[in-house]
Formats: structure tokens, C-alpha cells, sequence
């Protein structure tokens, strides 16, 4: 596994947010998770939430999450997904993130996000919904050929 990037410069993300979108450039952001790339197919990213939700019986401390967001800025919304990517977000559409993570790691997230949104003028809006792993299992998907339920459920297999 690489050695992640320290950040040498001292700005926080924010300020680092402000400054790409102010120079027009791009920044890389080191993700917590390699393994989860948001150009796999939905299929695919879906059958690593289940692997999430599996974790939850061990993690009663994390809480499950969708961050959703309409980013006018092109610069700033590849920031920031880039961001929700580095922090272990799961891409389930183009502006859609859901993840399972410490209730720490939720509140900061939320702060960074709203920092980032109050730096400049924009009408853009991130919402930030929590949710039980009941209200999980209730999902419904409707428009792609994936059995949501499938991943939401676990599965009840009886073999004879």
C-alpha cells in the first residue's frame, strides 16, 4: 500500500478547496479506500455496501450516512467528491455518497463540507442524511436491472 501524501503546505481542506477553486486547478486527495473506484458500475459499488453493512454488527459506534450535494462549480464538486471518496464514502450516483463510518467522522465531515460551501458564493446545497439500518433494509431501487434488496438483506438461504 502507497504511503499517503502529507500535507506539507498547512492549510486544512478547506482553505486547500478555496485555493484550487480560486487557481482553477486540479488536486489529487489520497483515498482511505483504494479499492472503491467511483467509475465501477452500480452493481459493483452496490456489493461493497454489502460488505459494509455486514460490518456494522462489529462497529456499534459508526452510524450509516448518504451525503448528497448540487455543486455548480466544477472544480469545487470534484473536490469534494474526491473528498467524500478519501474518507471512505461509497459513490451510489454521481452526486450521491453513502457511508458507514465513526459518529466523529460524520460531524467532521459535516463541518469541512459546510466550510467549504460558506467560502464563496454559491447556490449550491449538501445534505448530509442519516440513516438506520432498518430504514436500509426498507430501501427500494427502482430504474437499474439491481435487486437493492439483495444488498440491503441478508441473504436467507435454506440448502437441503
Amino acid at each position: 500500500m502507497p504511503k499517503p501524501k502529507i500535507n506539507t503546505t498547512g492549510l486544512d481542506f478547506v482553505q486547500r478547496v478555496e485555493r484550487i477553486r480560486r487557481a482553477g486547478q486540479q488536486a489529487k486527495v489520497p483515498s482511505r479506500r483504494p479499492d472503491i473506484d467511483p467509475a465501477e458500475p452500480l452493481g459493483d459499488r452496490l456489493a461493497k455496501m454489502l460488505d459494509l453493512f455486514k460490518s456494522l454488527k462489529t462497529k456499534p459506534s459508526h452510524m450509516i450516512f448518504f451525503v448528497m450535494y448540487d455543486i455548480e462549480d466544477n472544480k469545487v464538486r470534484k473536490q469534494v467528491a474526491d473528498y467524500l471518496i478519501a474518507k471512505g464514502c461509497v459513490r451510489v450516483q454521481k452526486s450521491v455518497y453513502m457511508a458507514e463510518l465513526p459518529r466523529g467522522e460524520f460531524e467532521q465531515m459535516n463541518q469541512a463540507l459546510k466550510e467549504v460551501q460558506e467560502a464563496y458564493e454559491n447556490n449550491d446545497s449538501i445534505i448530509f442524511v442519516p440513516i438506520s439500518t432498518d430504514e436500509l433494509r426498507a430501501m427500494r431501487l427502482i430504474g437499474k436491472n439491481i435487486d437493492f434488496e439483495l444488498v440491503a438483506n441478508e441473504p436467507s438461504t435454506l440448502f437441503f
